[in-house]
């Protein structure tokens, strides 16, 4: 059975999803492995991943026992009570924008025993916090994750919820408390978010003549946390904790390590992922999460992790499936059911995309699975999300991940098994164009550069340019490098570009004459300043050379060449021109060896050089 994590806005919501759901799981039982190979579109395959466990180990996949955490309570300065020194914070510094929490945390931070005596009897601090707030629970719950007070009268074997504080409760009873760690409805806390410090009391004269210890707890459930679709969530900080009676202080401590100690209050699961030999779908071996009896623990959060790959940014259309079988079952309603979920991460981010909103869309369905076939079927062929696309990933750093989540009940039945997990594009482009780029000397000459970082088939690229009154050309061809996997450099020089704005793309054109345009690169051209006739290159020359020259302003420019006597042997240019910057050829096959003066004179100016032909 398919169910939707989708952020738990409403219970309304989640009762639709489950009854649609309830009828797509009938669907399963109708589709197997032959029919799942509908689905696959047809062409040319590349494969960017491909896991069958053929090797007979995990590696280089990673197991971890995701309730195994450290503790998180920890000394910081950041956003710290009164704008410097240290507070306490519950956090992992590393998660989201700022620092946060995870899915299925249960973190506490406790003081020393405190002897308790006299009138007016308090605790108080400060606190600032930011959790997910309330919206959709189920019966008997009015808030999801959350942080309360408690206190522990016999050394801290046992821990009642402080009640009554000033500022209230915000909920009366954490669905994170109640039923992500087991405690039963009716425990209340603080959530949502208070961004500024607040002093917090509580009255403690209940407790007069005792040894005390005082516990700040927090608990997340099994989604929507820093990590999983809110970075903001910051978590729970607290400073300046006081136990006081009307004339001293009883407890102290205002951000030091000393009186207090943080623990992992979650009931712990295990680390089941291994590679089992015989009855795979593909081969000889696949992964399972389960122990030496064929099922599961309690408490389990135990995901597998692949390796991270690259996904083509050429290609066209990019998907991912596995097989997948289990028998595991939970006689509870959900979402205190036990599930698996298959997600995907990109590099750089530290939320986890569900496969089944893969672009990670706040109204997206994000769905997790709490049951699966007891034969191997594909996952497309299995749930009605079908095949995972990944085509909007293109371009991506990722990883696949396989967690599966148990509840607090006796486990029934064998947990979710995986085998021949895929990823492929059915086209890849030829050329992974890795950068283009145009610059100008100011002198009338265009440098393009690009490079690859792999070719497949690669004849050439064609270069093509427009400005803005005429339509793309062809001014130029380069040669590709065939089929390398190896980084190359591209370059090429237009000298005809004129004062004004270009634009310039390649076509890369394979040997079968498919092509494809790379994106648009832009140049300004600026015009010349001055008039100015360059020496002739080469100079001593046989039997031709190259004149450049540069005018400033539109107008008539001529240009000749004559001998030492004065007379004009040869006329190169004579006519109309815009500003810009010019070359022209001068063939001197049919005169003698010599020194020439060769003359340009545009309205205005003049400027001569000299030159030596050399037969």
């Amino acid at each position: 059975m398919l169910y939707n994590y989708f952020y738990k806005f409403t219970l309304i919501f989640f009762i639709s999803i489950i009854s649609i759901n309830l009828t797509l799981s009938k669907d399963r039982e109708l589709l197997n492995k032959q029919d799942n190979l509908s689905t696959t579109p047809n062409g040319p395959e590349v494969s960017f991943f491909s896991e069958s466990f053929e090797s007979g180990s995990l590696t280089p996949w990673t197991s971890v026992d995701e309730t195994s955490v450290p503790p998180q309570w920890h000394l910081s300065d950041w956003m710290a009570y009164g704008g410097s020194g240290m507070s306490w914070w519950m956090a992992d510094p590393t998660f989201g924008t700022n620092g946060g929490y995870d899915n299925s945390w249960y973190q506490v931070i406790d003081t020393d025993p405190i002897a308790l005596s006299g009138l007016g009897l308090q605790l108080s601090f400060y606190q600032r916090y930011s959790v997910e707030g309330s919206g959709g629970e189920p019966a008997g719950y009015d808030g999801w994750d959350g942080i309360n007070v408690r206190i522990s009268t016999d050394g801290g074997s046992t821990w009642s919820v402080l009640t009554s504080p000033t500022p209230a409760y915000t909920a009366t009873s954490l669905y994170s408390f109640g039923v992500a760690h087991g405690e039963g409805t009716g425990m209340p806390g603080w959530n949502d978010t208070q961004d500024t410090w607040t002093l917090t009391t509580f009255d403690l004269s209940a407790y007069d003549g005792q040894n005390v210890n005082i516990r700040f707890a927090f608990a997340s459930d099994e989604a929507y946390s820093t990590n999983d679709g809110a970075p903001s969530f910051f978590g729970w900080q607290v400073d300046d904790i006081m136990v006081t009676n009307s004339s001293t202080t009883l407890f102290s401590n205002d951000g030091t390590s000393s009186q207090m100690t943080a623990s992992n209050n979650a009931a712990t699961g295990a680390d089941l992922w291994k590679i089992v030999a015989n009855d795979a779908s593909d081969g000889t071996y696949y992964a399972s999460c389960n122990n030496s009896s064929d099922t599961y623990e309690p408490n389990m959060q135990n995901s597998l992790t692949s390796d991270w790959f690259y996904l083509n940014q050429y290609s066209s259309n990019i998907y991912m499936d596995f097989d997948l079988r289990g028998t595991w079952s939970d006689n509870d309603a959900f979402p205190a059911v036990d599930f698996f979920g298959a997600f995907v991460q990109v590099q750089g981010e530290s939320v986890l995309r569900y496969v089944s909103n893969i672009t990670g869309d706040a109204g997206g369905s994000n769905y997790v699975y709490s049951d699966a076939s007891d034969t191997w079927l594909a996952f497309s062929g299995t749930y009605s999300v079908g095949l995972i696309d990944l085509t909007p990933l293109k371009g991506s750093v990722i990883r696949i991940i396989f967690i599966f989540f148990s509840d607090e009940d006796a486990p029934i039945g064998e947990a979710v098994q995986i085998d021949n997990v895929q990823v492929w594009a059915d086209e890849v482009l030829p050329v992974e164009l890795t950068s283009f780029n145009a610059s100008t000397n100011n002198s009338g000459i265009v440098m393009l550069n690009w490079s690859t970082a792999s070719e497949v088939n690669n004849q050439m690229f064609e270069i093509e340019r427009r400005n803005d009154l005429t339509d793309y050309a062809t001014i130029g061809f380069v040669e590709g490098k065939g089929t390398t996997s190896e980084q190359h450099q591209y370059s090429y020089v237009d000298k005809n570009a004129k004062t004004g704005t270009y634009y310039y793309r390649l076509k890369q054109i394979d040997f079968g004459g498919k092509y494809e345009y790379s994106s648009e690169v832009i140049v300004d051209v600026k015009g010349p300043l001055t008039f100015k006739l360059d020496q002739n290159y080469p100079n001593p020359f046989n039997p031709s050379t190259t004149i450049k020259y540069s005018i400033p302003e539109n107008g008539h420019v001529k240009l000749a060449v004559f001998n030492m006597l004065g007379e004009e042997v040869s006329t190169l240019v004579n006519g109309q021109f815009e500003a810009g910057f010019y070359e022209t050829n001068f063939d001197a096959s049919n005169l003698p060896s010599g020194a020439y003066i060769y003359r340009l004179e545009a309205p205005g100016s003049v400027q001569i050089k000299k030159m030596l032909l050399l037969k």
